[in-house]
C-alpha cells in the first residue's frame, strides 16, 4: 500500500517532528523483537495497547515484517483514521472506551475483568509504549490484569514506566528534571502524578512499588531496561505458569 501520512492532531508523540517520531518508532520496534525472544517480527503476532499511530506508519512506510498487528486506543479518531487509511490483512484496530484522566475523560473506569475488543485470544507480544507511563495505579493493575488475558505461555509483555530512580544514561524523567532544575527531585514515594495541574503527563513509579504491582498480577518480572533517548524504562514481564 501507498504510504501513510497521518494527520498532525492524530500524533501524541513527543518529537518535534515527523522525522524525529519516525527514528523513535523504528527505535522502539528495533527492541520489541529481542525482547519477545525472536530475531524480527516475521511470525509475531503483537498486541499493542495504547497504539497511536506511530508503530503502524513506521511498520507500513518501511515495509516492515510483522505476522500481524493489532492496535487499541482509547482516542475514536485515531481508530477511525487507521480502520479507513490501512488496507493490509495483517493489520486491526478496536476502540476501547476506558476512562483515562489524560486522554479520554468521560470514559468508563477500566476493570481488571474488562474484555478486549479483540479477534485473537493469545499473543506472542503484548506492547504498551507510552501507556503505563500515563497511568494511575489502579489502572497499571487493571491492565496487568486485563493483558494476561490475551497471553499465552511464552508471551511477552514490554512497556515503558517513568521510575523514580537516577541512571547513568540520564535519559529518565529524574534525570532530566533534576538537572533542569539544579537539584535531585527524586522523592521515594510510592507514586506520584508528578506534573502538577496537567494530569497523568508522568506517572512516576518507585521501582519498589512497581515491582510490587507486577508481583500482584499474573505476570512476572523478567528485565528492565535504562532509559534512552527513545523511551524510558522498558520493563519486559512473562505469563506466571497457570
Amino acid at each position: 500500500m501507498d504510504r501513510l501520512l497521518v494527520p498532525k492532531q492524530l500524533s501524541r508523540s513527543l518529537r518535534r517532528d515527523e522525522e524525529e517520531a519516525d527514528c523513535s518508532a523504528l527505535a522502539l520496534l528495533a527492541v520489541l523483537a529481542p525482547e519477545s525472544g525472536h530475531d524480527d517480527l516475521t511470525d509475531v503476532n503483537v498486541l499493542d495497547v495504547g497504539c497511536g499511530v506511530k508503530f503502524t506508519q513506521a511498520l507500513i512506510n518501511h515495509e516492515l515484517p510483522v505476522g500481524s498487528y493489532t492496535g487499541i486506543d482509547v482516542s475514536a479518531p485515531v481508530i477511525e483514521f487507521l480502520r479507513s487509511s490501512v488496507d493490509d490483512s495483517r493489520f486491526a484496530f478496536h476502540h476501547v472506551d476506558f476512562h483515562n484522566a489524560r486522554y479520554n475523560p468521560t470514559g468508563v473506569k477500566m476493570t481488571p475483568t474488562a474484555v478486549l475488543p479483540v479477534e485473537r485470544p493469545d499473543f506472542d507480544l503484548i506492547c504498551g509504549f507510552s501507556l503505563v507511563t500515563h497511568l494511575a495505579p489502579e489502572d497499571t493493575e487493571s491492565i496487568l490484569a486485563i493483558t494476561s488475558r490475551y497471553a499465552h505461555e511464552q508471551t511477552r509483555l514490554a512497556f515503558t514506566a517513568f521510575l523514580d530512580v537516577h541512571t547513568e544514561g540520564g535519559h529518565g524523567l529524574v534525570d532530566r528534571y533534576s538537572r533542569a532544575l539544579g537539584g535531585d527531585v527524586s522523592t521515594g514515594a510510592p507514586y506520584q502524578d508528578f506534573v502538577a495541574g496537567d494530569a497523568l503527563r508522568a506517572a512516576l513509579y518507585s521501582a519498589p512499588y512497581m515491582r510490587e504491582l507486577i508481583g500482584r498480577s499474573p505476570w512476572e518480572l523478567v528485565s528492565i531496561r535504562d532509559p534512552t533517548p527513545y523511551a524510558q524504562h522498558l520493563l519486559t514481564l512473562r505469563r506466571r505458569s497457570r
